[in-house]
């Protein structure tokens, strides 16, 4: 099986109003460089984002189970 690499990605939306707005998220790519997951819209800041992918690398993160942790982290980010 592949290894999977995670990085952050950036990404812009536009707010109700017509405002764009800056997002971060993941992507999970696999040891030939072919992008398997990606979710752009799960952060506001920066820093949480960077720190969230150092953890997916860390404790390698399967696949399955990354969709849990990215809405764990989205229902944490709320919490602050």
């Amino acid at each position: 099986m592949n290894k999977i690499i995670y990085r952050g990605i950036k990404g812009e939306l536009l707010s109700e109003n017509g405002e764009k707005y800056t997002v971060y998220g993941v992507e999970a790519v696999d040891s030939e460089g072919e992008v398997c997951f990606s979710f752009d819209d799960i952060f506001y800041n920066k820093s949480k984002a960077d720190n969230f992918v150092k953890m997916c690398n860390e404790l390698e993160i399967s696949l399955v189970h990354l969709p849990e942790i990215i809405e764990d982290a989205i229902t944490e980010q709320y919490m602050d």
